[in-house]
């Protein structure tokens, strides 16, 4: 006789449950090719390494999440459709001689990453002409008067040349004289420069860069090019093609200013389509972001779920006071985007946001503040007192030396004001919660409409204001109080409707230490 004829036993397993929202997953919203999914997972930097070239962006960005420590279990790579066309633009911020004006130009070639730096220097201004001089690209001269001539130098143009007797005349933009095409840069005479021979100077030292040649005619990953009206005129550098991603940075900011311009290309129809397939992922890092493209994505981070820090180059947001400014971080901060926060950091191609997003997503959501930790693979900025002080008025973040010790800076606020860590945790309480009351109700044949199925809605509730004290988020005094009605006093439309109201919960934000004062006495 089998033990069935007399004893049954029947062994039933609970479902999974409702799935929670990866509050420790960045997903990198990129432009790889040969995918038909939305997104990838991947655990390690050698996992991104099977899909992704060492020079490609979405790999650097990846290296730069996985590079902290501690570090996160997993991290996505998203894909857009909509692809952008890098665009940067650099113009004078202070016209001087004898100084060298330096813009730092990276981009792939081969399978590596190389940067080179492009150093400009008027040495003392523009000498007067001289018939039969050779002439090398960039040479400032003195001609027709007191006007400043700069040597053009892109593929078309001599390089060199023996100039003519007269030398250059008139005031166009491309000037044939012997064998030497030159631009009209200002008035001034010997000694003198400007902004527009400047610009062209920083153009010429950029053309001849190796990495491959960036010329004018397109030739190469990158067109250079002299932009605005004369007396004013900028350099933009803008890639050959959709999707090319190149780090550009600005050496000095006090000589030049640069920032990232080009247009949004749809960055919000990309991440709406994301999430109708994978939306479980919590923070965004966009690799080419513009003030465009930048604005549009937290716009889009508004609405949803999620952190944002988009990193900008731009140096205005530096170097210009709150009260004047019109940048990326004063829109995010007058917008109040309370998901969104502009990171400030000189050298785009080191993917700060995305280094940011690897520090502290591993720590548990309550548990971290987001500030004053060091970041492994980013380079500190120097900035002036007043550049902070600027940074901190927009509640920028940054990364900078304090002390000896490179950390993140800032007041690690959103937009908005709140805390990041507090954005979070509620995200991520609220989140939880829904999960547990959920499954209550999934992982029971019923939840009674009395004080006893009341009772488990409440023991739910205290359940995660346990986990929220645990996780840094709840202080634990004074103690959570959660309240929930008694069944007689709720009413017969609710009970009709299966609808219970009324259950509350009460508790206070643990907060974290960030500025420290001491008073001492110290007696005779």
């Amino acid at each position: 006789m089998p033990l069935s004829d007399i004893v049954n036993v029947v062994v039933s397993t609970t479902g999974a449950g409702v799935t929670r929202p990866g509050y420790g997953v960045p997903g990198i919203l990129g432009y790889p090719t040969g995918w038909s999914e939305l997104s990838r997972t991947y655990a390690s930097i050698s996992a991104v390494g099977e899909d992704f070239a060492v020079n490609t962006p979405e790999y650097m960005a990846a290296s730069a999440v996985f590079s902290q420590q501690p570090r996160v279990r997993r991290l996505k790579i998203l894909r857009g459709a909509n692809k952008p066309t890098q665009a940067f633009s650099v113009g004078v911020q202070l016209v001087a001689t004898q100084i060298a004006y330096q813009v730092r130009v990276a981009i792939a070639t081969g399978v590596a990453w190389k940067s080179q730096t492009a150093s400009y220097n008027p040495g003392n201004g523009a000498t007067g002409w001289v018939p039969s001089n050779t002439w090398s690209q960039g040479d400032l001269v003195v001609a027709d008067g007191d006007k400043i001539y700069s040597n053009l130098g892109p593929s078309g143009f001599g390089f060199t040349g023996i100039g003519a007797a007269s030398g250059p005349s008139g005031t166009l933009a491309a000037i044939r004289e012997g064998g030497v095409y030159w631009m009209f840069v200002g008035t001034g005479g010997t000694g003198a420069v400007s902004n527009d021979s400047i610009i062209n100077g920083v153009k010429t030292k950029i053309d001849v860069l190796d990495a491959p040649p960036v010329v004018g005619t397109g030739i190469g990953q990158l067109t250079s090019a002299i932009a605005g009206s004369a007396g004013s005129r900028t350099l933009t550098l803008t890639a050959n093609q959709t999707a090319r991603f190149f780090g550009l940075q600005v050496l000095n900011r006090s000589l030049l200013n640069g920032a990232q311009n080009h247009a949004d290309p749809g960055v919000a129809t990309d991440l709406n389509n994301v999430v109708d397939e994978d939306n479980d992922w919590y923070g965004l890092v966009t690799l080419y972001n513009s003030e465009a493209l930048g604005l549009a994505a937290a716009a889009w981070v508004e609405t949803h779920t999620k952190l944002y820090p988009v990193a900008t180059m731009d140096t205005a947001v530096a170097r210009v006071a709150s009260a004047s400014a019109t940048d990326i971080a004063e829109d995010i901060k007058d917008n109040a985007y309370a998901r969104s926060w502009a990171f400030f950091h000189s050298s785009n191609d080191e993917f700060a946001d995305a280094a940011e997003l690897g520090r502290f997503f591993p720590i548990n959501p309550g548990g971290e503040t987001w500030r004053l930790k060091t970041m492994r693979g980013v380079e500190a900025d120097e900035l002036t007192g007043t550049e902070i002080v600027n940074l901190t008025a927009k509640r920028a973040h940054w990364y900078y030396t304090l002390g000896g010790v490179n950390v993140v800076g800032g007041e690690a606020k959103t937009g908005s004001g709140e805390y990041v860590d507090v954005t979070r945790g509620i995200d991520w309480y609220t989140s939880e919660l829904q999960a547990k009351l959920a499954n209550l109700l999934i992982g029971e044949n019923k939840v009674p409409f009395t004080n006893a199925g009341i009772a488990q809605v409440e023991a739910k509730v205290v359940q995660q204001n346990l986990a929220g004290i645990a996780a840094g988020l709840i202080a634990p005094d004074p103690a959570p109080v959660v309240t929930v009605p008694d069944v007689a006093d709720i009413s017969t439309e609710d009970k009709l409707d299966r609808t219970l109201t009324g259950v509350t919960s009460e508790w206070t934000l643990a907060g974290a230490i960030h500025e420290i004062t001491v008073t001492v006495t110290a007696n005779p």
